[in-house]
């Protein structure tokens, strides 16, 4: 829905919303974020792991971070 009101692409779009997607849609996928913590290369500390791993893969291939 992002892009079709901002007229952006699904790929990017994603990418720059992925850091907080865990955050947002808590509890949720707290029992998910070990797996997708090692998978992402970041072990299994939980969210703030995650997040700071993704953000720094995002930041490696130039996708800015979401504003405010």
């Amino acid at each position: 829905m992002v892009g079709a009101e901002y007229d952006t692409r699904h790929g990017p779009t994603d990418a720059v919303l992925l850091p907080a997607m865990p955050r947002d849609n808590a509890p949720a996928p707290a029992d998910k974020l070990p797996v997708m913590g090692q998978a992402a290369g970041a072990g299994a500390d939980g969210f703030a792991a995650f997040q700071t791993r993704i953000r720094g893969l995002l930041d490696e291939v130039g996708i800015p971070p979401p504003p405010g």
